[in-house]
């Protein structure tokens, strides 16, 4: 006989995958901002040792979260389909219980929540469950990195490649990927990062090329590797997973 109040706590209740931003407080939007502000419930990213750059962000951009339930959870840096599916079923069940509850949830990602994010995977596991769902828009590590050096991305009708550099250096498709025209960008190079910035030198499109390290976070770096050589040590003695490079 319970059916229809569960039914009902189903339609009522939202969860929300929120991008917050590339890091810097100011780039959260204001909507998100003001999502989270009524959402009691917030899940948040953690690295292996605890911390949680997105709750930092929150903080930086000064959220009251005295009140709130944080619950900080972790996804194994893996490409093994079934056990990141697995993680996400459990986080999206862990959602579910507090929606049931008859509060909002909200899941916090860096950048753009439709953009290589853990966030849009647990919406989706969530919306199987018969939950509302709702993605608020970040802006992304890529419009951060361009307007830090002040760069058009795109001119007119000019293209866009974005790469998955691991994935591109595994399949043995980068070299095909960089011989695209209009302007390149390379995500996700944390397995392959000296080899992405040695086929730059390779194919002479490094003079063309900027590397962004921790964008908007602390420790950034921007380099331009036309002011160095393909052995310069400078170029791999800060690796950081959240590099990208922009190629123009």
């Amino acid at each position: 006989m319970d059916i229809y109040p569960r039914v009902l706590y189903n339609l009522l209740m939202i969860f929300y995958a929120i991008g917050i931003g590339p890091g810097e407080p100011e780039l959260m939007t204001l909507q998100a901002f003001h999502r989270l502000e009524k959402c009691p419930v917030i899940f948040c990213p953690q690295t292996k040792n605890g911390d949680s750059v997105a709750l930092s962000i929150l903080n930086g951009a000064g959220l009251d979260l005295s009140r709130k339930t944080i619950i900080k959870t972790k996804t194994p840096m893996i490409r093994d389909e079934a056990r990141l599916s697995e993680n996400y079923a459990e986080i999206a069940a862990q959602c579910a219980e507090f929606l049931r509850a008859g509060s909002d949830v909200a899941f916090i990602t860096l950048g753009d929540v439709s953009f290589y994010s853990t966030a849009a995977h647990i919406a989706k596991k969530v919306g199987e469950l018969g939950f509302s769902v709702e993605f608020c828009a970040g802006i992304t590590s890529i419009s951060a990195a361009a307007a830090k050096i002040s760069m058009n991305l795109a001119e007119r009708d000019e293209e866009i490649v974005i790469i998955p550099a691991d994935s591109a250096v595994k399949n043995g498709i980068l070299r095909a990927e960089l011989s695209h025209s209009g302007t390149k960008i390379l995500m996700k190079l944390a397995a392959s990062y000296r080899t992405v910035i040695e086929t730059l030198f390779e194919m002479d499109i490094a003079k063309n090329s900027v590397l962004f390290q921790n964008c908007g976070l602390s420790g950034e770096r921007i380099l331009h590797l036309k002011d160095f050589s393909a052995s310069s040590a400078e170029l791999y003695e800060s690796q950081s997973y959240f590099s990208l490079v922009i190629i123009k």
